[in-house]
């Protein structure tokens, strides 16, 4: 019997190609056998690779961020009439935007005397105390956790007019063993040509 030299499959004398890969025999050539050997251990890397990491479809990189949109859809805490518009909020102390995202902030520090700040002379909020309370039991958070920081996460104008306007702020609630994303709605009015919170909707 004879050896292969490519795949060291055993062959009868007489035939002039291996059953095992095919290889001619009588006219071999060793260097054709080492690249046909490394390119089989090539290819079986990458079939290896492949099966560990297996390539993500369309459709499943579409569902998977479908999923996470409603995830975060779902966890919002918006109540009262449907939103009218949605636009992004210009910078600058002079537009809405600016004193209710400091207004929140300031808030999550519970550095209420910053935030009282930020609220109208005539607020019918009552203070930024009674704004923590709003946020926390707008989540339920207080009922069964203490809640431990409100963060800032994003701001939306829905509607601004001469002296009144209202901010949708997205804030981060933590409560300790959970957190809650979710919008909340400031209504904004002009305090001496300045914005200041009025009240605040959760």
């Amino acid at each position: 019997m004879r050896e292969c030299p490519n795949c060291r499959a055993e062959i009868d004398p007489s035939e002039k190609y291996c059953p095992e890969c095919r290889v001619g025999l009588e006219k071999y050539d060793v260097r054709e056998a080492v690249r046909s050997a490394e390119e089989r251990q090539y290819n079986q890397g990458r079939w290896q690779r492949a099966e560990r990491n297996p390539p993500q479809r369309e459709s499943q990189k579409q569902d998977s961020s479908r999923r996470e949109f409603l995830a975060g859809f779902g966890t919002t805490f918006i109540l009262g009439s449907g939103v009218v518009g949605w636009f992004a909020l210009p910078e600058g102390s002079d537009r809405p935007g600016k004193p209710a995202e400091d207004f929140i902030e300031a808030l999550g520090e519970r550095d209420f005397s910053e935030a009282n700040e930020l609220v109208h002379s005539e607020a019918t909020i009552g203070g930024a105390g009674t704004a923590w309370d709003v946020l926390s039991e707008s989540t339920g958070a207080d009922v069964m956790y203490e809640v431990r920081k409100i963060s800032f996460v994003d701001s939306n104008l829905i509607e601004e007019g001469e002296k009144r306007a209202v901010v949708a702020v997205t804030v981060n609630i933590d409560a300790g063993i959970d957190e809650t994303e979710g919008d909340i709605r400031l209504v904004m009015r002009k305090d001496n040509d300045e914005w200041r919170v009025w009240n605040i909707r959760a």
